[in-house]
């Protein structure tokens, strides 16, 4: 595995955690709703299809940052939504949001 700008890492997982070290919240964000959009795709749906997000965050405070990018990925009426700070996410990544959608 060799990242973009190239570190060097054999091990795929360990590599993207230091791509999420060199990301900030906002890349973070959208890329964590460009994933769940190809996901609720592959399912037969779309993001507007999505009822209740639950958004993990390392930092509420920086709340304003994500609410601001989800408006541009949904349509009122906006899913439900849980936000929970947690003391650490995988790989250490700064957001992450997990939905349920009904298809």
């Amino acid at each position: 595995f060799q990242a973009e700008d190239g570190i060097r890492d054999r091990s795929p997982s360990r590599g993207l955690g230091d791509v999420y070290k060199r990301q900030d919240l906002a890349e973070q964000t959208h890329q964590v709703f460009k994933n769940l959009q190809s996901v609720a795709e592959a399912s037969g749906g779309g993001l507007n299809d999505i009822v209740k997000l639950t958004i993990y965050m390392t930092d509420l405070s920086a709340f304003e940052i994500v609410n601001e990018i989800m408006t541009s990925y949904f349509i009122e009426p906006y899913p439900a939504r849980a936000t929970i700070e947690v003391s650490a996410l995988p790989k250490s990544a700064l957001v992450e949001v997990e939905a349920i959608l009904a298809l």
